[in-house]
């Protein structure tokens, strides 16, 4: 089961989205966190030419880099892990 993290721009938020960008830099290189699993992998949007890919990547944190996820937007993403529930 997979967890999802609400984005949230709310300044006391567990998940602030402009905090955890700044937090996870080094991760972030690159790429737009969105979201987390609970178990240190994100997923996000790849930067290409200052504009966010509209596919969805995954950063698997065991082998520290990010790849292809089977989401190809957003809205597969949420239709996966939020609206399905």
């Amino acid at each position: 089961m997979q967890d999802l993290f609400a984005v949230s721009l709310e300044e006391r938020s567990d998940w602030n989205l402009v905090d955890l960008n700044y937090k996870y830099d080094a991760i972030r290189n690159g790429y737009v966190l969105i979201s987390e699993n609970g178990s240190g992998d994100f997923y996000g949007f790849k930067v290409v030419n200052g504009v966010c890919d509209s596919k969805i990547y995954f950063y698997d944190h065991e082998v520290e880099t990010w790849q292809d996820s089977t989401h190809s937007n957003l809205f597969d993403y949420l239709e996966k892990f939020a609206l399905s529930n």
